[in-house]
């Protein structure tokens, strides 16, 4: 609409991330094997996981470094483990390594294929990212998603409660995941996904095949 696209040519149908998100899950069972070698030692049953990516090229430096830092000091309390998946960024990877490698309670994984990460999706207990595809992922799961960045162009994640901005501050990421790892199981958030219901592809489908395209300037736009 800021483009000057009146209202009424625009229909909103959702985020088919979710979508595809959602038939990964279906495929994610209690039998599930896990194809990355260290999934599929099985994850620890007595442990709180704490499902971490990070990525961004804003965070380069001492912001990765102090978000790292937080997750070592997570890690030595005993009843979490880290998993990170790490990206294949070499100034990522170097930090990664520097701080972590070796911690107890982390899991240092390689970049996972989508089932597998979907499947440490369906069992974390809460998600420290600051990856934007992560952020429409998470709510599926009524995830608490703790963002380690200073703003988000999803500000749906934040508004719909699933979401914390809380940059590379040290304090607040142990002091967030330590309160949504508090109790004896996870803390879900049981609202819908701000994205989507999955149901994306099937709204798409149908205006493609209703004719309205016959008229101009129609949009389709995810929630």
């Amino acid at each position: 609409m800021r483009e000057g696209i009146p209202g009424d040519r625009v229909i909103t149908v959702g985020n088919t991330v979710v979508d595809a998100l959602l038939y990964v899950r279906q495929k994610i069972t209690d039998n599930y094997g896990p194809i990355d070698k260290v999934l599929a030692s099985s994850l620890p049953s007595d442990k709180k996981l704490v499902l971490a990516t990070l990525h961004r090229r804003e965070n380069f430096g001492e912001p990765l470094r102090n978000v790292l830092r937080a997750l070592r000091t997570l890690a030595t309390d005993g009843d979490k483990l880290i998993a990170l998946p790490v990206h294949l960024n070499p100034q990522v990877r170097g930090e990664v390594l520097d701080i972590l490698h070796g911690v107890p309670n982390v899991w240092l994984l390689d970049p996972l294929q989508y089932p597998d990460f979907v499947y440490l999706l369906s069992r974390a207990w809460v998600v420290v990212s600051d990856s934007g595809g992560v952020q429409e992922e998470a709510p599926t799961f009524g995830l608490r998603i703790l963002i380690t960045r200073e703003t988000t162009e999803r500000p749906e994640v934040v508004d719909a409660g699933f979401g914390t901005l809380v940059g590379s501050d040290y304090q607040a990421i142990v002091a967030g995941v330590r309160k949504l790892t508090a109790g004896d199981r996870p803390q879900l958030l049981p609202a819908r996904n701000p994205f989507g219901r999955g149901d994306s592809s099937e709204h798409i489908a149908t205006c493609l095949t209703s004719g309205i395209f016959e008229s101009p300037h129609v949009l389709l736009a995810a929630e």
